[in-house]
């Protein structure tokens, strides 16, 4: 046997295996960053439906009032009007999309 040889293949071998360890590694970490961006795309789409609501009721004719009761909404001085989703675990505005009526 050549124990002189055997030294750096060892070597080699280990170096693989961590490689190949930190790549799994790295695509675990980066798995669960994709599925936190993918439900983020759900809540835009749920805001934009709330905006599509709110002119929808406003062409039936109903008051400010009671559309603010339905929908989640807030209107500020200039007459913006910012729909907004929260999100459930840290229950803080996501995203907002402003309708200029």
């Amino acid at each position: 046997m050549n124990k002189r040889g055997d030294i750096p293949v060892t070597i080699l071998v280990i170096g693989v295996f961590a490689i190949c360890g930190l790549a799994m590694i790295s695509f675990f970490v980066s798995i669960d960053n994709q599925k936190a961006g993918f439900e983020d795309i759900g809540i835009v789409g749920e805001v934009k439906f709330e905006a599509e609501k709110y002119i929808f009721y406003t062409n039936l004719g109903m008051a400010k009032t009671e559309i603010k009761n339905l929908l989640n909404f807030k209107e500020d001085s200039s007459k913006k009007i910012y729909f907004y989703e929260e999100k459930k675990d840290k229950n803080k505005i996501s995203f907002s999309v402003v309708y200029y009526p």
